[in-house]
């Protein structure tokens, strides 16, 4: 009996010391949520995810001393995960909101954009009053969603996914998606006959910053960093290896 004994204690301590081996890994570890879907920010190159958000939630990690893992996430279902503490952060081009801000941290602003609408050569959409009546695809819970939904009269198509918007729209059962510029021009410069306009009527201003469960310890050391990055160059450097002007 009590040699069974000493095997199953020896079997009980592999596992706690695995666990707090893997407790411990996980500590070294910050994991980023992310909707892979909007170049050059975030998107899948050669079954990799990449982009500038992914090397900037890369770099700060880095700083910290610990490993980005980037989880792949649909947009409408980022802020529920973080919710549900499967992932610690959010980079994913999001806008800092006053609604958002409610539930959730966000660090500082790293990029600000503006908004464009994609189109199909043929068929010019330039402001608020083209895109009435028309079927306009917006990301599901983005700012562009809710400015769309509000400043036009557009039959508003909402989607998780912008590469299956830019297919929609290509295969003629939409006639516009609006996204922010950046992202706009590369799916753009992807496709043929496709072509986008800079929406001068969107006022939102808005800016991208990384989001974090409420009193997230987190928040401020990434500020901190995020100001480091900025006046050392680095965020310079890397807006400028994506192509992204200050």
């Amino acid at each position: 009996m009590s040699r069974i004994f000493n095997i199953f204690i020896s079997i009980l301590s592999i596992y706690v010391l695995s666990g707090c081996e893997d407790e411990k890994k996980q500590d070294d570890v910050i994991v980023f949520g992310t909707s892979a879907d909007y170049p050059p920010f975030e998107y899948i190159s050669n079954g990799k995810i990449v982009g500038f958000d992914i090397d900037l939630a890369t770099e700060i990690a880095k700083k910290m001393g610990k490993k980005a893992k980037i989880e792949n996430l649909s947009f409408g279902i980022m802020f529920i995960s973080m919710q549900n503490k499967t992932v610690d952060a959010l980079i994913s081009s999001l806008g800092k909101t006053s609604e958002r801000v409610k539930t959730y941290d966000f660090s500082n602003q790293y990029y600000k954009e503006t908004a464009s609408i994609i189109y199909k050569k043929e068929n010019t959409i330039q402001n608020a009053e083209q895109m009435r009546s028309k079927k306009i695809v917006v990301q599901l819970g983005s700012i562009p969603e809710k400015w769309v939904r509000a400043k036009t009269k557009a039959d508003v198509i909402p989607m998780d996914n912008m590469n299956g918007a830019v297919e929609a729209l290509k295969a003629g059962q939409v006639e516009g998606v609006m996204m922010n510029t950046i992202a706009a021009k590369s799916f753009v410069e992807k496709n043929e006959g496709l072509s986008c306009c800079v929406i001068n009527e969107y006022t939102e201003n808005e800016g991208y910053a990384i989001a974090f469960p409420k009193d997230s310890p987190l928040t401020q050391e990434v500020n901190n960093i995020l100001k480091e990055m900025e006046e050392n160059g680095e965020l310079h450097k890397l807006r400028s290896k994506w192509s992204l002007n200050d």
